[in-house]
């Protein structure tokens, strides 16, 4: 909150307003917990939040996330509204549940749809006209750079196995598995597979109707809850053989393990310590938490 006015760093400011331009994004891809009150109907922002947490981004579009695997809003009526919960929150969903960008922006455009800040309602309602567009280029922007992992990771793993074979063949012996080549070749394999299986959990994601960010998360939940000692040797190789998501992925499972004892002696055998370091040193911001 800036209050005082002016009381925000240069900083903070700026970090700000690039948030606030993204906003809309946000409330599309992560759950939503709304405190319904009397005053909530009337106003531009948490009307827009409730027709967003109402929808997910698909190839084609936005669709109601509704009575869906896709839904994220979570609505508790307070103050004088509790004393009508069910009829409040009745009429919030049927308000929003199907609107589609062109009814969300006729209806948030209307005067009666109050604002602190007007500068907020004109930067937000053009994007509300565009957001069809916006997400059926993100879906695609997403399935290109799938594909344009997956190609990479091949031609790497291609020069691997290429470099390999040269060994062996000038040496007239088989590599064994610590050799480096060896190693580099499993490695950009493993990347391979990492880089194919985004691709088809993406494809299976949407071919499911369900958004593919959802469903990574209920994986990765899952994936959690199942994880074990034995499979600490393959998470390690992850952390420098997988692209940056599987990285992060593998540093995050490793995480969760490393909480006991017994695992954390594990992680140090399987030479997880380096590239534990390397990402703590140069990774992505969440690999870097996680390592």
């Amino acid at each position: 909150q800036d209050h005082p006015k002016g009381s925000r760093s240069a900083e903070d400011a700026a970090a700000f307003k690039r948030m606030l331009k993204e906003v809309n994004r946000l409330y599309l891809g992560t759950t939503v917990l709304i405190l319904l009150d009397m005053s909530y109907v009337s106003r531009f922002w948490t009307q827009f939040e409730s027709w967003l947490s109402m929808q997910f981004a698909t190839p084609s579009g936005l669709k109601s996330a509704v009575g869906t695997k896709n839904e994220r809003h979570h609505i508790v009526c307070i103050q004088n509204a509790a004393a009508q919960a069910e009829s409040f929150t009745k009429l919030l969903v049927d308000q929003w549940a199907k609107k589609t960008p062109d009814e969300a922006h006729a209806f948030l455009s209307k005067p009666d749809v109050t604002v602190t800040n007007q500068g907020d309602k004109d930067l937000q309602l053009p994007k509300i006209k565009a957001l069809d567009a916006t997400v059926q280029g993100a879906f695609g922007d997403i399935s290109r750079s799938l594909e344009d992992e997956l190609a990479a990771s091949e031609a790497v793993a291609a020069r691997a196995r290429a470099e390999l074979a040269a060994w062996e063949a000038e040496n007239d012996a088989k590599a064994g598995e610590k050799n480096r080549l060896k190693v580099a070749a499993r490695q950009a394999a493993s990347a391979v597979a990492a880089a194919r299986l985004a691709k088809e959990e993406h494809a299976r994601a949407i071919s499911s109707s369900v958004d593919p960010a959802m469903m990574k998360r209920a994986e990765a939940a899952s994936a959690e809850d199942s994880l074990s000692m034995s499979d600490v040797p393959e998470l390690v190789l992850h952390l420098s053989g997988g692209g940056d998501k599987r990285k992060e992925q593998a540093a995050a499972a490793l995480a969760k393990l490393a909480r006991n004892a017994d695992n954390r002696v594990a992680i140090a055998k399987a030479g997880g310590i380096a590239p534990l370091v390397a990402l703590a040193r140069g990774g992505t911001d969440r690999q870097k938490e996680y390592a």
